[in-house]
């Protein structure tokens, strides 16, 4: 089981803020784990001082930033003996400051709106299958193949374009989440978050 998730009501004690995230692990649950306990705490360092989307922009890129130094320094203290470990896991965090909900996204995990009896996606899955993320990875001098079933990125096969970790595919696969903002009604009923995994909120 490499999914993990984290549930923050009430972020930094106010009553109409909200924050909720889900990691899906990929070789390994170790950044699924170190991003669902690192990423609440930058976003509420820099939740008073940016723009909701700035702040889950840079939560995101310091999550990534941090594990992959805490991977080195692991790295370095165990010898060479886990050198191709190379860990990594796609994010979803959902904000809600009063009636706005920010969706930040990096990878293929998923999240939908059910308002009035309908359902609205408020991510896309970041899949080397998806044209634009392909042309993004080539433009970037990483590599695109066709293997098996569906394309893949670099020596590691990744079927994802963005994700937290996987230091040996930076910086063609991005920890940079899209970021979607909708406008709460009271016909909104709930968010459905989930990983391609098992993981559901």
């Amino acid at each position: 089981m490499e999914d993990t998730h984290f549930l923050m009501p009430h972020m930094c004690g106010e009553k109409d803020i909200h924050v909720f995230g889900i990691f899906d692990g990929h070789r390994g649950a170790a950044a699924a784990e170190f991003s669902a306990r690192a990423l609440p705490g930058f976003l509420q360092s820099l939740g008073s001082k940016k723009s909701p989307s700035d702040a889950l922009l840079e939560a995101f890129v310091k999550t990534d930033v941090a594990f992959r130094n805490e991977l080195d320094s692991h790295r370095k203290s165990k010898g060479v003996i886990q050198k191709d470990w190379h860990p990594g896991c796609t994010a979803i965090v959902a904000l809600i400051v009063r009636n706005k909900l920010f969706v930040a996204n990096a990878g293929d995990c998923r999240a939908m709106l059910c308002r009035a009896g309908s359902a609205y996606a408020l991510s896309k899955d970041h899949v080397a299958s998806c044209p634009e993320e392909r042309e993004r990875i080539i433009s970037e001098g990483g590599q695109v193949k066709w293997q098996v079933d569906t394309w893949r990125v670099g020596p590691a096969a990744l079927q994802v374009t963005r994700s937290i970790g996987d230091d040996d595919m930076k910086p063609v696969v991005t920890a940079e989440p899209e970021i979607t903002e909708t406008i709460l009604f009271v016909e909104d009923e709930y968010l459905v978050m989930a990983s391609d995994g098992s993981g559901m909120l």
